[in-house]
């Protein structure tokens, strides 16, 4: 990532930030980044190039806070992210869009995979310096310095719920509702490729998998379409209106395996 040090006003905190500080903690954090100023040059806040945090909005809020005027951060540039998008289908065999590698940075940079152990800091450092650097020590898991409640249940839920997608009610042309690059691409190839026409019919067929659909921009269509064309949008199953009909249509598939799995494990159910 390219590293700068700028001007604090031009950074901006992001919308879907999904973390949140009590004040105690939040206090906690400006008190730490007050007396550790090196700390600023060796974890530098993360900003796409539009300027907006994809990870230390805390920081940031910690420094306006402070009253600073400038801040280091990390850009991550989109060609960096073009280069996450291809190694992820590399990987994966699905395509992602920039939002959605934003979106994986955002969250997985507040993921905590580790646990303190305690007897050992405090052998170490003691509780009263590891106050002072805002290390919690209580009964419940954190995750820099928030709580998070642990569910000793090991179960897996029984409720399943569907994603949904609320409409904004914005109007958006058809281009906007999806990215066909990655698929054009892969039909220019296959036009000029020295095989069957046969071969070629049933590539095609499959390059048309890597056309990335905007779910949201799609149901701000649906809310603004007709009636006809918001059935053909359900029958294609852009929108899920009736999860009852999706599994009917089989966009949903409940086999009967798995149903008979389900009812010896749950039999009262």
């Amino acid at each position: 990532m390219e590293t700068q040090k700028v001007a604090l006003s031009s950074i901006k905190l992001n919308p879907n930030n999904p973390r949140t500080v009590k004040d105690e903690n939040f206090d906690r954090l400006v008190q730490s980044m007050k007396t550790a100023r090196y700390m600023e040059q060796l974890r530098p806040i993360v900003v796409d190039e539009d300027w907006i945090i994809l990870g230390g909005n805390m920081r940031y809020k910690a420094l306006k806070h402070l009253k600073r005027k400038e801040a280091v951060v990390n850009v991550l540039t989109n060609a960096m992210i073009d280069e996450a998008i291809k190694l992820h289908f590399e990987e994966t065999w699905v395509m992602v869009d920039a939002e959605y590698i934003k979106g994986e940075f955002l969250v997985k940079d507040n993921v905590a995979i580790w646990d303190w152990d305690f007897p050992a800091l405090n052998e170490l450092w003691g509780a009263d310096l590891l106050d002072e650097w805002g290390v919690v020590q209580n009964e419940e898991e954190t995750i820099e310095g928030e709580e998070l409640e642990i569910d000793n249940d090991d179960t897996y839920t029984k409720k399943i719920e569907a994603p949904l997608y609320e409409p904004s009610w914005k109007k958006y042309n058809i281009g906007e509702l999806y990215d066909s690059t990655k698929t054009s691409e892969l039909i220019r190839k296959i036009y000029d490729a020295d095989i069957s026409e046969q071969e070629k019919e049933f590539l095609i067929m499959s390059a048309y998998r890597h056309t990335v659909f905007d779910y949201w921009k799609i149901a701000d269509y649906f809310a603004n379409a007709s009636k006809e064309i918001q059935w053909l949008m359900q029958d294609s199953a852009l929108v899920i209106i009736d999860f009852d009909k999706a599994i009917e249509w089989g966009f949903v598939e409940l086999s009967d395996n798995l149903k008979n799995l389900y009812a010896k494990e749950y039999p009262e159910d």
